[in-house]
């Protein structure tokens, strides 16, 4: 699928909602390097998709807590010492809107082709590859074709507990990202 064909299924997708009015979600990074997507772009996007879910099939969450079960993205976890891996093998078209990552982590695709849109810009990525990711970031992950994504995490405390490790790893949106690095301090 061309990258033309899936911001058309995102533009329709704000489309029948209602909300042309949107920043855009999809932002490019031009040739100057300017951030063009903000932290505002992407919680306005992942609200507006919340807000179709109860009038459109294939929206899972409720942007409060991660969603652990999801047919378009099967989710599931392995532990090793001091490690986490959340692995979500993604259908074609699937899209997904991350927690924000309260840790720089490390995240690979063994599988597919996707799309990755954060406060940083917009970016394909094709299978194989292997991204250093900062903390506090949000991202809005689009499938073009089924694909194999894995997050490493640390688990300093190596508890197998997911709600734990959910706490630890992630805030479900930047106030609560920005009270965590507050009070880290």
């Amino acid at each position: 699928m061309e990258c033309s064909d899936i911001e058309k299924q995102i533009d329709d997708l704000i489309k029948m909602g209602g909300a042309t009015d949107l920043l855009p979600s999809r932002p490019d990074i031009g040739s100057n390097g300017i951030q063009i997507a903000t932290k505002e772009d992407i919680v306005k996007f992942e609200k507006h998709v919340l807000s179709l879910k109860s009038s459109l099939p294939g929206i899972y969450g409720d942007g409060i807590k991660l969603v652990r079960d999801c047919p378009d993205a099967l989710i599931s976890h392995e532990f090793v010492e001091g490690i986490y891996i959340r692995q979500m093998d993604m259908k074609t078209g699937c899209l997904v809107i991350s927690a924000v990552h309260k840790h720089k982590h490390c995240w690979f695709l063994l599988t597919g082709h996707i799309t990755v849109t954060t406060e940083l810009g917009k970016e394909d990525f094709v299978a194989p590859c292997k991204v250093i990711s900062p903390s506090g970031i949000k991202r809005i992950i689009y499938a073009n074709e089924p694909s194999l994504f894995i997050n490493v995490h640390e688990n300093p405390s190596n508890t197998r507990d997911l709600d734990e490790v959910e706490e630890n790893t992630w805030a479900m949106n930047y106030n609560e990202y920005n009270d965590y690095v507050k009070n880290k301090k």
